[in-house]
């Protein structure tokens, strides 16, 4: 895994308090083990509501979250 993805998960974890808009591109690929989207923040129950969500004929689907 790039450091890259690690250094950008543990600025999210620093972060995630700031963060009021999640948009995830998600693909249907299992990789093995990743990169948390939080890095290791701890677990803290957050509510998002979706906003909007795009399906492509690839299967990937963009999704885009708002907080709250």
């Amino acid at each position: 895994m790039p450091a890259s993805g690690w250094a950008a998960a543990a600025l999210a974890a620093q972060l995630i308090d700031e963060i009021d808009r999640l948009a995830l591109k998600i693909n249907p690929a299992a990789l093995g083990g990743g990169v948390p989207l939080f890095g290791s923040s701890g677990y803290a129950t957050r509510r998002w509501t979706r906003t909007s969500t795009q399906a492509f004929t690839s299967g990937v689907i963009f999704a885009e979250y708002a907080r709250g």
